[in-house]
């Protein structure tokens, strides 16, 4: 039962940061091309997105992108996840 609980867990926590990355991937291309695009994966999030997009760089959308795929290396690590996930937050530029 544990180990099911532990692997569902696992799962979703997998899901969110990929939602994570896709949204960031939307903020960088809104960034790059100046206009929402069409391909966004979060259309609904479009007037977010575009704040956003309004108030970063292009080089801390791309460091968004970065820190997501160390986020997915370092929770394969035995490093505490709630380290982890703190440290993501405290680098993200929103």
């Amino acid at each position: 039962m544990q180990a099911a609980i532990a692997s569902e867990y696992r799962r979703q926590r997998s899901a969110m940061i990929w939602a994570i990355e896709l949204w960031l991937r939307d903020v960088w291309l809104t960034l790059v091309t100046g206009a929402f695009p069409e391909t966004a994966h979060f259309p609904d999030l479009q007037s977010s997105t575009e704040k956003v997009a309004g108030r970063i760089t292009e080089k801390q959308a791309r460091e968004n992108l970065k820190n997501v795929g160390q986020i997915i290396k370092s929770l394969e690590t035995n490093i505490q996840e709630a380290l982890i996930l703190e440290v993501f937050l405290l680098k993200l530029s929103l």
